[in-house]
C-alpha cells in the first residue's frame, strides 16, 4: 500500500566476494537471523553432549594410560641403570685386584668391559632425564586438559539460560571458524582444545 518499512539487523559479509579477495560460490551478504539460530542450535547440541561426559573416564582414556606406560618404562630403565652401575663398580674393584695379580681376568678384558659398561651407562644417563621430562610434560598436559574440560563444562551449564550476547561470547571462544555456503549451510570449526572432548 506504499508504506515504507525499515528492517534493522546484522549482516555477515563474505570476505571474498564482498572485498574481491577471491572466488566464492555463495552470496555477498548473509542475514544474521538465518545464521545465528543455526549456530546457537548446533552449539546447544554440543553443550548437551558435553554435560553427559564423564570427566574421570575421559581424561583417563586420553592420557592416564600414557602416564602409566611412561612411569613403568622410567622405573624399568632406572632399575637397569642401577644394576649396570653396580656392575661397573664391581669391574673397578676387579681392576684393582688384577693390578696386584689377584684377579682371574686380564687387565685387557677388564678395561674393555669397563669401556663398554661406561658407554652404556652414558646412554642411560641421557635417556632417563629425557623420559622423565616426557612424563612431566604429559602430566602437565593432563593438568591443562583438566582446566579446558572444567571451562567447557562451565559453559555447558550456563549456555541454555545465558543471554544472546553471553552465548556469542562463549561461541567466540569455543569456535575457531564459522563457514557459510550457498543456501545458508553452516559449518562450525571447533577449537582443538575443546573439540577433543566431543564424541565422533
Amino acid at each position: 500500500d506504499g508504506t515504507k518499512v525499515v528492517y534493522r539487523g546484522i549482516k555477515y559479509v563474505c570476505p571474498n566476494r564482498g572485498r574481491n579477495r577471491g572466488e566464492c560460490s555463495g552470496k555477498t551478504q548473509y542475514s544474521s537471523k538465518n545464521i545465528d539460530p543455526q549456530v546457537i542450535g548446533t552449539v546447544q547440541v554440543m553443550m548437551s553432549e558435553m554435560k553427559s561426559q564423564n570427566r574421570e573416564k575421559l581424561l583417563k582414556a586420553k592420557y592416564q594410560k600414557a602416564v602409566e606406560n611412561q612411569k613403568k618404562l622410567y622405573d624399568e630403565m632406572q632399575k637397569k641403570y642401577e644394576k649396570l652401575h653396580d656392575i661397573y663398580e664391581g669391574l673397578l674393584k676387579e681392576v684393582g685386584l688384577a693390578v696386584i695379580g689377584q684377579s682371574k681376568f686380564s687387565l685387557e678384558i677388564l678395561n674393555s668391559s669397563l669401556e663398554s659398561t661406561k658407554k652404556e651407562l652414558g646412554e642411560y644417563e641421557v635417556k632417563i632425564p629425557e623420559l622423565l621430562k616426557e612424563l612431566s610434560d604429559t602430566k602437565e598436559t593432563m593438568r591443562g586438559l583438566d582446566n579446558y574440560f572444567n571451562r567447557f563444562i562451565s559453559w555447558a551449564d550456563e549456555f541454555e539460560q545465558a543471554s544472546t550476547e553471553r552465548k556469542k561470547m562463549i561461541i567466540g571462544k569455543l569456535i575457531d571458524r564459522i563457514e557459510i555456503s550457498a543456501g545458508y549451510k553452516v559449518r562450525l570449526v571447533v577449537n582443538l582444545k575443546y573439540e577433543q572432548f566431543l564424541r565422533g
